[in-house]
C-alpha cells in the first residue's frame, strides 16, 4: 500500500495544486498575487522532487493492488472542487451541492458492488459537468484560443494563408502551428461549436489509456481510477474543454505512447512529427526519445525515424511556410521561446527573476532534457521508465520556463501517467 499510494498521490497533488492556486488567486490582489505565487512554486517542488525520485529509480512491475476506494476517492475530491470553482457560476448553490453529493453517493454505492462500476460512473457524472459548462459558457468569455483559431480556419476555408495578425482578437501575429488548428477547420467549416472536438478528444484519451496501454483487465478501472480520471475530471482540464485549444496535442501525444507500447516505430515517428508541427513544447521530447530509441534500436535506426518524423512535419507545415520567409519561423518559433505572460504563474522564473537569477532558466532546462537523454542512453531502460522520466523531466522543463501556463504542464503528466499505469497494470512478464 505505501508503495503504490505515494507515487499516486505525488502525481495527484499536481494537477491538486495547480486547481487551488489559480482557483483561489482571486482572493489577493494584484499587489500580493507574486507573492501568493511564489509560494505555490515552491510547494509545487515536493510532488516534483518525488516523482523525479520515483521516475529515476523505478525499474520493476509494481505487483500490489491499487485499492478500488482510492480511485473513487480521488475522482469525486477532483469532481467536487471542479463543481465548486465552476459549476457554481452557472447554476445555483442548491443545484451543484445536490450534483456533487448525489454523484459521490452513487460512485461510492456502486464501488461497493463494483468498483469498476463505481469509478465509470463518477467519470460519466464528471463529463456531464463539463458539457454542462460548454452549453453555459461561451469560448470567448476570457478567452481567445479558440476565437483565433476559429479565424484562421476561415481563412483557410476561404483560400488564403491564416499566418498574419487577426486584429481585434490578438495583440501578436498568429504563431500556433497547422497541426494545433487544423483538427478544428472542418468543425468550423459545418459551422458546429469547435469544443465538440475537445469532448471527442478526451474520451479518445481515455480510450487510448483504456485499451492501448496492455494493462491488466482486472486491474484496468481502478488504477485510470487513481490516476488518469481525477486528471480528467480537475478544473484546469475543464477550463482548457471550455476554451482550450491544445487537445490534437495531446491526443497526438497519446496515440504516439500506445504505438511505442505496439512497437510500431515508424507509425510512432509519423505521428510524432504531427505532434512536432502542433504544438512547439514537442521539441522537449526529442532528447529524451532519441536517448531511449537510440539505445534499444541504434542511432541509425533513431536517425531513419528522426527522418520520417521530420518529413511528416514538413508536410503539414512547409505549405504554409512558402511566401512568409523567415517572419513565419521568427513568430512560431522565437516569438514562442521569448513569450512572457502579465500574469505570474507557478514556475521557477517568479522567484529566479525575483533574486536576478532569470538568465538560468535556460540553462537549467537545457541541462535537464539532456541529461534526461544521457540516462535513457546509457540505463536501457524499459517503456513505462522512458515514460516517466520523459513526463518528469517535460515538466521540469515547464518549470524553468518563461511561459508556464497552467496546461502547458499537461503533456508532461499525460507521459508520467500512461508509465505508472503500465507499472502498476501490466502483468510480470517474466511470470507469464
Amino acid at each position: 500500500m505505501k508503495k503504490i499510494s505515494a507515487p499516486i498521490i505525488a502525481l495527484y497533488s499536481i494537477p491538486l495544486i495547480i486547481s487551488l492556486c489559480y482557483g483561489f488567486q482571486y482572493l489577493f490582489v494584484k499587489a500580493g498575487l507574486d507573492s501568493y505565487f511564489r509560494v505555490w512554486s515552491l510547494l509545487f517542488l515536493l510532488p516534483l522532487a518525488g516523482l523525479t525520485y520515483f521516475a529515476y529509480t523505478s525499474r520493476d512491475t509494481v505487483s500490489e493492488s491499487v485499492p478500488a476506494w482510492l480511485g473513487v476517492a480521488l475522482s469525486n475530491l477532483t469532481l467536487a472542487m471542479t463543481a465548486y470553482f465552476f459549476l457554481s457560476k452557472v447554476v445555483s448553490t442548491p443545484v451543484w451541492l445536490g450534483y456533487v453529493a448525489i454523484s459521490m453517493l452513487l460512485s461510492f454505492g456502486l464501488a461497493r458492488w463494483n468498483a469498476r462500476a463505481g469509478i465509470y460512473f463518477i467519470c460519466a457524472s464528471g463529463l456531464v459537468l463539463n458539457l454542462i459548462l460548454i452549453s453555459k459558457i461561451p469560448h470567448t468569455d476570457g478567452a481567445n484560443m479558440l476565437e483565433i483559431i476559429e479565424a484562421a480556419a476561415r481563412d483557410f476555408i476561404g483560400g488564403n494563408n491564416p499566418y498574419h495578425m487577426f486584429a481585434g482578437i490578438s495583440e501578436t501575429p498568429f504563431g500556433y502551428p497547422p497541426g494545433l488548428w487544423l483538427p478544428y477547420a472542418l468543425l468550423v467549416f459545418m459551422d458546429i461549436d469547435t469544443r465538440v472536438f475537445n469532448v471527442i478528444a478526451v474520451v479518445l484519451i481515455a480510450l487510448l489509456f483504456e485499451c492501448g496501454l496492455k494493462i491488466a483487465p482486472e486491474k484496468r478501472a481502478v488504477i485510470l481510477g487513481a490516476t488518469l480520471y481525477p486528471f480528467l475530471l480537475s478544473p484546469p482540464v475543464s477550463v482548457m474543454l471550455v476554451h482550450g485549444h491544445v487537445w490534437p496535442y495531446w491526443l497526438l501525444l497519446s496515440i504516439m505512447v500506445v504505438l511505442l507500447v505496439k512497437e510500431r516505430y515508424v507509425a510512432a515517428g509519423i505521428v510524432f512529427g504531427l505532434a512536432l508541427a502542433t504544438r512547439q513544447p514537442a521539441l522537449w521530447i526529442v532528447p529524451p526519445l532519441c536517448g531511449y530509441l537510440a539505445a534499444h534500436l541504434g542511432w541509425m535506426a533513431t536517425l531513419r525515424l528522426a527522418l520520417i518524423a521530420l518529413a511528416a512535419y514538413a508536410a503539414l507545415v512547409l505549405p504554409f511556410a512558402f511566401g512568409k520567409g523567415a517572419e513565419f519561423w521568427k513568430v512560431m518559433y522565437l516569438g514562442i521561446a521569448d513569450m512572457n505572460t502579465i500574469q505570474p504563474h507557478i514556475s521557477a522564473s517568479i522567484w529566479l527573476s525575483s533574486a536576478g537569477l532569470g538568465f538560468l532558466l535556460k540553462p537549467v532546462q537545457a541541462a535537464t532534457l539532456l541529461a534526461a537523454m544521457f540516462w535513457l542512453y546509457r540505463r536501457k531502460p524499459d517503456l513505462p521508465a522512458f515514460l516517466l522520466v520523459t513526463g518528469i523531466a517535460y515538466i521540469w522543463a515547464v518549470y524553468f520556463n518563461n511561459y508556464a501556463v497552467r496546461y502547458v504542464y499537461f503533456p508532461g503528466l499525460f507521459l508520467m501517467m500512461a508509465g505508472m499505469v503500465m507499472r502498476l497494470g501490466v502483468h510480470d512478464a517474466s511470470k507469464a
